[in-house]
């Protein structure tokens, strides 16, 4: 699934899930995201990332897997931040 976030008619932001190919595995997902650096710190992320998960568990996923650059500090801090709250 892939879900986009439009300011106006532009592109802004998107968030995908892609279901892993092999079928032992279709349970999981892993995410991907991008913003523009004009709408980061907003909180488009994590919206974007929620309705994700949703679609994705409507979908029958039950794991998704996100990697971040170990280059990128903004995504490890946010990312950091999100996932102690998604277990909490």
């Amino acid at each position: 699934m892939h879900l986009v976030a439009l300011d106006g008619g532009e592109l802004v932001g998107w968030c995908d899930i892609r279901r892993h190919f092999f079928l032992s595995r279709a349970h999981c997902g892993a995410l991907g995201m991008g913003l523009l650096p004009g709408y980061r710190g907003r909180g488009l992320d994590r919206r974007l990332i929620e309705a994700a998960i949703e679609a994705a568990r409507e979908a029958g996923m039950i794991r998704i897997e996100l990697g971040v650059h170990a280059d990128n500090a903004r995504a490890i801090r946010f990312t950091r931040r999100w996932v102690s709250c998604a277990r909490a």
